[in-house]
């Protein structure tokens, strides 16, 4: 039992480092920023009978172009003025090892996003920088996952990049399902999104399963093989609940 949990831990740390690195990534994004993948995640959610809690919209990436810190601190003023944003928290860490520049705040009643730089100098002394925005919502729409895709466009916009986009969904059924009812639940999300399963680990209560669906356009590569969707579930005693998560192309946030 201790063995497969470590497994899945270092499992999923890996491909959230090659995710959030930039590498692995099989295809390029088109320019949509993955609405046609957010979509579907939502509607997978929606027949699945799963009571929607949030959803996380996250790109990560090296910039083309390196920014100085006071580029970089220019920019996210100029993100400030283009949208209205409330409880804007602006942070800055210039004399870290790995200084960065953060700026989060509420978008609307049920929006958060954050965009934070980070600036990287390797041992020759070439310097790159990070780019992370992530957006969290309890609105589970499809015109507020629209909204939330076009402000990160535009944020995007500011940096001349290419959008990398990962969705997350996560909502619960109000019951401590079995393992058969647990695998019965993904099976259902598995056959809305043609999924076919390349990983699969079972804890005492938690399942993940990861595939590829020919749905999703982009992909990473694991063991020599593509995979662009996680569906995972958690029973949650203390709550009397099992919470059910889906993500593209892997989960990254905690389930």
């Amino acid at each position: 039992m201790y063995n497969k949990k470590f497994l899945l831990v270092i499992f999923s740390l890996l491909l959230s480092f090659c995710y959030f690195m930039g590498i692995g990534i099989s295809s390029e994004a088109n320019g949509k920023l993955g609405s046609s993948d957010g979509g579907l995640l939502l509607e997978a959610f929606n027949a699945s009978g799963v009571e929607l809690e949030q959803m996380t919209l996250h790109h990560g990436g090296e910039l083309d172009d390196s920014l100085s810190f006071e580029e970089g601190r220019e920019t996210l003023d100029q993100l400030l003025r283009l949208y209205t944003w409330s409880q804007v928290n602006l942070s800055e860490e210039r004399d870290a090892v790995h200084p960065t520049l953060e700026v989060s705040g509420k978008w609307n009643e049920e929006t958060t996003g954050r965009v934070k730089l980070t600036f990287l100098k390797d041992k020759s002394g070439v310097t790159s920088t990070y780019l992370n925005v992530s957006v969290y919502t309890t609105e589970g729409t499809y015109q507020s996952m629209d909204g939330i895709q076009e402000r990160i466009a535009v944020i995007l916009q500011q940096f001349d990049t290419l959008p990398q986009i990962n969705s997350c969904l996560q909502g619960f059924v109000g019951d401590t399902l079995d393992v058969d009812s647990q695998l019965a639940l993904i099976g259902t999300i598995e056959k809305q999104l043609a999924m076919e399963t390349v990983e699969e680990v079972q804890l005492e209560n938690v399942i993940s399963k990861s595939g590829y669906s020919p749905l999703i356009d982009r992909s990473i590569i694991t063991g020599n093989r593509p995979m662009n969707l996680q569906v995972a579930t958690h029973v949650d005693r203390k709550e009397g609940r099992t919470v059910v998560t889906v993500g593209t192309p892997i989960i990254t946030i905690e389930y």
